[in-house]
């Protein structure tokens, strides 16, 4: 009985996982000029801080030209109750995020 609650709840820890990177694949997605193109890179774990989570995460992806503009840091925020959802922030008023949890 213990083997199958343990096997359980990393299941459903795995299915949250994989369920919240690929909402936070889809936002950043629809972020972008060209969603299509947005190749990830490294992907924080959720950093906890106060009433939010945060998530740091690399993208590269094409501009209006075309062109790749090379990895870019995302900073995700969401707030800790289940109805919320997860928005891309200025990188620049919270990349500190990433550092001081030892992100990067």
């Amino acid at each position: 009985m213990k083997k199958i609650l343990t096997t359980l709840m990393f299941c459903l820890l795995i299915t949250a996982c994989s369920s919240d990177e690929s909402e936070i694949k889809s936002v950043v997605r629809a972020s972008l000029k060209d969603p299509e193109s947005a190749r990830f890179g490294r992907l924080s774990n959720t950093i906890t801080a106060i009433d939010f989570k945060f998530v740091c995460i690399y993208v590269n992806a094409k501009n209006s030209m075309g062109g790749y503009t090379g990895e870019k840091l995302f900073v995700l925020k969401k707030g800790l109750s289940k109805a919320s959802r997860w928005k891309v922030y200025d990188k620049d008023k919270y990349k500190w995020i990433c550092g001081t949890k030892g992100v990067w």
